[in-house]
């Protein structure tokens, strides 16, 4: 800034644009715009990975009940020697996936909640993010292992309280679509992990329990067709898992 010179003044100071106190207020209150612009930004993001990965559990709880209204009300078989193909095969025509293979999970999004990273999937084998209540999967008799020959289905009208009854819900594991579980030791088996207490829960949940992949909730399908994002915590209880508790 110039000033003219003809109304230069004794002890006359021409101040030039800002002085550093008021560049450091400006960087300031620019910076704190940018915090809350970038967290309102993060809340709509997860909002939004919420409510895709709602919707997508939502059509496979369609698909399931659909499945079983076609099949005497049972439910899909979970993986065992005498019927080797997993619940996603069965459920795949319902969700218009009509060239579904054994190891097709990975490849299709459908089976995995859309906030996780491509990256994170194995294409070579079949994975899902979504677990289906192991009370409710044909397998074999109380006592018996996959192996035994024998499988007990599961039909729709043995469940006494379908509104509290998780029917596919949300891991923030990524195994293999064959099995409703991992086994005791390596992790799955959702209706097994939330007979753990509150306290021993957040370790119980990195195991294959019901959660989610970085946005606080997962998503559960209940087994008369409703859907919520829930608190993994809030699905605790065992007779939420377990239709044959009284």
């Amino acid at each position: 800034m110039t000033c003219p010179a003809e109304k230069l003044l004794p002890h006359h100071v021409c101040r030039a644009g800002f002085t550093l106190i008021e560049l450091l207020v400006c960087i300031t209150i620019i910076g704190i715009l940018a915090a809350i612009v970038l967290s309102t930004l993060g809340h709509v993001r997860n909002l939004a990975d919420i409510s895709r990965c709602l919707s997508q559990s939502r059509s496979i709880g369609t698909a399931l009940v659909l499945y079983a209204n076609e099949n005497r009300g049972n439910y899909p078989t979970g993986w065992h020697t005498g019927y080797q193909k997993s619940w996603g095969q069965d459920i795949s025509s319902y969700l218009g996936i009509n060239d579904f293979a054994s190891n097709s999970m990975a490849r299709s999004r459908m089976f995995n909640c859309p906030s996780i990273p491509t990256s994170d999937l194995a294409p070579s084998s079949g994975k899902s993010t979504y677990k289906l209540n192991e009370y409710l999967l044909a397998t074999s008799p109380k006592g018996k292992s996959l192996n035994s020959g024998e499988i007990v289905e599961r039909n729709i009208q043995t469940i006494q309280n379908p509104s509290r009854t998780i029917l596919v819900a949300e891991t923030i594991s990524v195994n293999s679509d064959y099995f409703i579980s991992m086994g005791i030791a390596g992790g799955g088996q959702i209706a097994f992990r939330h007979r753990a207490t509150p306290v021993d829960y957040p370790t119980y949940v990195t195991s294959g329990g019901i959660g989610s992949y970085g946005k606080g909730k997962a998503s559960v399908v209940f087994a008369d067709g409703h859907a919520r994002a829930l608190n993994p915590m809030d699905t605790l209880p065992t007779d939420i898992l377990n239709p044959y508790i009284p």
